[in-house]
């Protein structure tokens, strides 16, 4: 019998033989453990899910059914797609029933492994009205989709679902907000203002166009810049390419992870400011490459000399793991493994 346990029954009154013996007390200088309490919370397990953008369906590339198979593996919470399903024009309204016919093939494996699946709209989804029509009626049932997650919107337009709308799991917040431009409608910015004001937790925001460009295309967006400082998170893609920084925005610093191209088709190349704040430095390679670590995490990866002689990351169809901890981080991915280089 354990000593407590004696002595608890001694203070009962218990009648315990007198010649039971207590085991040994420790040393005096002995290292005494803090007393624990049982009833304390446990902190919550971290909590990861996967980010698809840029599948542009129908395409030549075969690498987006292996993208989304390496998806599947790594067995996350649910996956988020941002934007870019098909490739509608922004010169014709060329809306095509075919197009996403290819976006219910190419999900379909994802469904089948009951996994979550976040949609929120690109700019080629959504530059005419029959483009959005098809969008809307592709994830008209969005709680079929999100399951057993629970999405919740705005009322009426893009800011209402499948266009903007959040879900709460394991105590993050993720809000899917209808960003296909330099320019937010208002009534998407005045829903993710309630919304995020509301909402309790990890706070994370996620949409198609990034809200400061790395590859240097457009100005940065000021009306999303105005309504997320305190939110651990944005998470955009649209630019085709890996990118993970610490971004110092007005009195905020606002943690900006693009993902990839998840099809590998058409990528660009970060600007030559983005490059330089990835202290990205040429090699003596007889093909030109440039050596680059990320601003945020310090990964490896490479640059070479790509169509147009653009200076294009060295894996160009990924997605990325992002995980809730005690922070916010990503991880890109390829189908056959981390984006990341190891160096000597």
């Amino acid at each position: 019998m354990s000593r407590a346990a004696v002595l608890l029954l001694a203070a009962c009154g218990s009648h315990a033989q007198s010649d039971a013996t207590p085991p040994p007390s420790p040393p005096r200088d002995a290292a005494v453990a803090p007393a624990v309490d049982a009833a304390a919370p446990a902190p919550p397990a971290p909590l990861t899910f996967a980010v698809l953008s840029d599948l542009h369906l129908p395409n030549p590339k075969p690498d987006t059914a292996k993208i989304i198979a390496a998806v599947i593996a790594a067995h996350p919470r649910f996956v988020a797609i941002v934007g870019d399903f098909t490739n509608g024009s922004d010169k014709r309204d060329n809306a095509d029933p075919k197009a996403w016919e290819a976006v219910d093939a190419a999900l379909a494996p994802i469904r089948a492994a009951h996994i979550p699946i976040l949609p929120v709209a690109g700019n080629h989804d959504s530059y005419f009205a029959h483009q959005r029509a098809l969008y809307a009626k592709e994830f008209a049932d969005l709680a079929a989709w999100t399951a057993p997650l629970v999405p919740h919107g705005g009322d009426k337009g893009l800011a209402a679902a499948p266009f903007s709308y959040a879900v709460d799991v394991d105590g993050v917040h993720v809000a899917m907000v209808h960003l296909t431009g330099g320019h937010v409608d208002p009534a998407v910015q005045q829903w993710l203002r309630d919304d995020l004001a509301a909402a309790h937790g990890v706070k994370i925001v996620m949409g198609h166009v990034p809200m400061i460009s790395i590859n240097g295309a457009r100005k940065p967006n000021e009306q999303l810049a105005a309504v997320i400082p305190g939110v651990d998170a944005v998470i955009m893609g649209h630019e085709h390419l890996v990118w993970d920084e610490d971004v110092p925005f007005g009195h905020a610093t606002i943690h900006e992870i693009v993902v990839g191209c998840g099809s590998g088709f058409y990528n660009y190349a970060p600007s030559p400011a983005s490059r330089k704040r990835a202290h990205c430095t040429p090699t003596a390679d007889r093909v030109p490459h440039e050596h680059c670590t990320m601003p945020h995490g310090g990964g490896a990866f490479d640059l070479a000399k790509g169509r147009k002689d653009r200076m294009l990351e060295h894996a160009l169809a990924t997605y990325t793991l992002v995980t809730v901890g005690a922070s916010v981080e990503a991880t890109p991915m390829t189908a056959d493994g981390p984006f990341y280089l190891a160096r000597k």
